[in-house]
This record gives C-alpha cells, sequence and structure tokens, in this order.
C-alpha cells in the first residue's frame, strides 16, 4: 500500500500521482470534523516505518536525510496547522478538539520514538533530523504557553517521550519546561513522570548536581516548589542519590549546602529574610553586631532535598573527609546560628503586658524591641 515514491492510479482513468503527495494533501484539505480524520495519523506513520525497515536497509552511516522523519513531518504539518486554527478561535476554542488533536500528536512522536528514527548521533544525516527534533520540542513548549495548566498533561507527555528520544534537546529547554512545572494545574498527572524521567537521565549521564542546581535556581524567587515539593518528586530525588558514585553525591551535596549559606540576603518570593546577630567584645568598642542574613524562602526550598539527601546518600570511607567538611560548613554557619544566635532586637516578637490606666482601665501595653510601646484599652 505504502510504497514510497511509486506512482499510484487515483482511478483506473485517471492520471498517476506520487501516492504519498496525495496523502498529505488529502490530510490538509479534509474537512468536517478534521480532528477524527487526524486521529488515524499516528497508524499511518507506524506503517510506514514498518515498511521502510522491511523494504530498505541503508548502512548504518547513510548521509542522505531520513524519508521516516520526513513523513513525519508531513503528517505534523496539518496537525499544527489545525491546531493553531482551533486555538485561535473566538471567543473560545472546542477543547474537546484540541485534546483530540495533541493526542495525536503524541501518538506521532511515540512512534517517532517506537521506530528508532533518531538516534542522536553527530552524523550529518542525524544532523539535519536533529534540527527538525528540536522544532519538536519547541512546538510542544509553544503550544502550552497558549494553553491553560489543565491541558499540559499532554504537552509533559510528548517531552517525556523527547526525553527518550533526545535527552539533549530537552535539556537545552528546562529554562522554558520548569515554569510550566511550577504552575502546573492539579489535573496534570503527567507532571511528576517527567520529572522522575529527567531525574533518571541526569542520574545516568552523572550530572545530577548540575540537574539540581538547575531546579534550585528555578525555584528561587517564585512562590511554591510546584511539582519539586510533592513526596514522588522528592522520593524519586532519593533514589537517585541512592545510587549515586560516592564522588557524585558529594558534587551533589555541595550544591545543597552552597545554595543555603550564598543564598542572597534580599528575598523576591515574600518569605523575607532571617537575620541573626550576636554581640562580641572589641578592644575598641563592648560591643559588635554580627549579622548572618539568610533567605527563608530559599532556605524552605533547599533544606527538603539536603534532608532526602542526608537520609539517602552512601559515604564511603574516601569521602568521608569531603562529607564532613561540607557538613561541618553547614552547622557552624548554618545551623548552630539558628540555634543559638538570640534574634536582632529589631526582630524579636512584640511582648504584651497589662497594666492598669490613670483612669482605673485596664490597657494592653506591647512592647516592642525597638522600645516603642503602644497602648490598647481593653
Amino acid at each position: 500500500m505504502i510504497e514510497g515514491d511509486k506512482k499510484v492510479n487515483s482511478s483506473k482513468e485517471g492520471k498517476g500521482e506520487n501516492y504519498l503527495r496525495g496523502l498529505f494533501r488529502e490530510c490538509e484539505d479534509c474537512s468536517g470534523e478534521k480532528e477524527y480524520v487526524l486521529t488515524s495519523l499516528p497508524f499511518l506513520l507506524q506503517c510506514y516505518i514498518s515498511a521502510r525497515s522491511r523494504l530498505h536497509r541503508p548502512p548504518p552511516n547513510a548521509s542522505t536525510f531520513s524519508p521516516e522523519f520526513t513523513f513525519y513531518s508531513q503528517l505534523a504539518s496539518p496537525l499544527s496547522n489545525h491546531l493553531t486554527s482551533l486555538l485561535s478561535s473566538e471567543p473560545k476554542f472546542d477543547s474537546k478538539k484540541v485534546v483530540k488533536v495533541l493526542e495525536s500528536w503524541k501518538g506521532l512522536v511515540e512512534e517517532l520514538k517506537r521506530g528508532n528514527v533518531y538516534r542522536g548521533t553527530r552524523d550529518a544525516r542525524d544532523g539535519r533530523v536533529r534540527e527538525g527534533v528540536e522544532r519538536v520540542c519547541l512546538q510542544a513548549l509553544d503550544t502550552a504557553s497558549k494553553l491553560s495548566g489543565k491541558y499540559h498533561s499532554t504537552i509533559f507527555e510528548i517531552l517525556e517521550i523527547m526525553v527518550g528520544i533526545d535527552f539533549t534537546v530537552v535539556e537545552e529547554s528546562l529554562d522554558k519546561i520548569f515554569p510550566l512545572l511550577l504552575t502546573r494545574h492539579k489535573s496534570t498527572p503527567a507532571a511528576p513522570s517527567l520529572i522522575n524521567s529527567l531525574f533518571e537521565t541526569f542520574t545516568k549521564g552523572r550530572t545530577l548536581d548540575i540537574f539540581m542546581s538547575r531546579i534550585l535556581g528555578a525555584l528561587d524567587g517564585v512562590d511554591g516548589m510546584g511539582v519539586f515539593g510533592g513526596g514522588v518528586c522528592l522520593e524519586r530525588f532519593g533514589n537517585c542519590v541512592s545510587t549515586l558514585l560516592p564522588a557524585q553525591g558529594m558534587a551533589v551535596l555541595k550544591v545543597l549546602s552552597d545554595n543555603i549559606l550564598s543564598s542572597p540576603s534580599s528575598s523576591s518570593d515574600g518569605d523575607g529574610d532571617l537575620t541573626f546577630t550576636k554581640k562580641r567584645k572589641t578592644s575598641d568598642s563592648d560591643s559588635t553586631a554580627q549579622h548572618h542574613p539568610f533567605n527563608v524562602g530559599t532556605i524552605k526550598k533547599t533544606l527538603p532535598f539536603l534532608q532526602t539527601f542526608l537520609k539517602r546518600a552512601r559515604i564511603s570511607e574516601a569521602q568521608k573527609a569531603s562529607f564532613l567538611s561540607i557538613v561541618s560548613s553547614l552547622f557552624t554557619q548554618f545551623v548552630q546560628p539558628v540555634l543559638t544566635y538570640p534574634q536582632s532586637p529589631a526582630e524579636e516578637t512584640p511582648r504584651k503586658k497589662k497594666r492598669k490606666t490613670k483612669d482605673g482601665d485596664r490597657a494592653e501595653v506591647t512592647e516592642r524591641g525597638n522600645g516603642g510601646q503602644r497602648e490598647e484599652l481593653v
């Protein structure tokens, strides 16, 4: 049925026409409930890839452009055009139709992975295909930016499939993916699954410390932790930590420690700063204040990962000295100030006490750290 560039008569008396061109034209020009027609496209791609694998066996290092990926691109074009048309509908787009188109698109990407069309090598052939793979990822993110969070689940599933096709393509787009994960809608269960795939892939690539640095950077200055604050994410992180080589574990611990100790003294996420003051005698004056500022928001978002790491990490004898050095710095520069240093007077919690006024009424006097008082009749 599918014979590449062979010409097939559309009728007994009709003129011969390239079968594939006719197929693509019909997909683009079909009218009516177009999204129902487009649901068959993943099956067509599966048939084409299967037929190509049986009839054509090009050498592994062939420099020609992949016909399979060209076929995918031609099928994805009407999907993309129809999705754009649906999203631009006024005054409101049909959500059921949008979901059907997204599911068809996901099916096409699944067939790309199943057919092993792209293997991420850097030869001349796959170098051109990679550009097409990058477009798939960018199109998914662009579509997500036009949809509310409740439609992001299928987008996350597409991105997870892309992780299996070429992880580096997704890695380059993490700065655009993280905001979607941080603001995800409660009805997007695919988000934790995508995070699990990313954790697993970065761990296998021995770059979990880089991934954690990217996560903590994305969390800085935003409200909440999104999917990263859930038990599923922390459990996956713990599983990855337990499989790390000792040296890799120290790199992750260093990232977490540095994020706490070097957190900026000003907060943009509404949690404010935590400042501790210790007075010590000097030769020049009776006391000198030492301030230890910490970004409360940063600490809240880092500590769950640090706690999980300390529970699941495996420390070898060779790495024991490095581990103790990092933990000692955390204790002396963060834990000890939190536990022992008194708060500065300006941050002391107001204390209330009652006394009688000249008129015999009882009043509450609020004592503040700056010496000011305010009376309230009770």
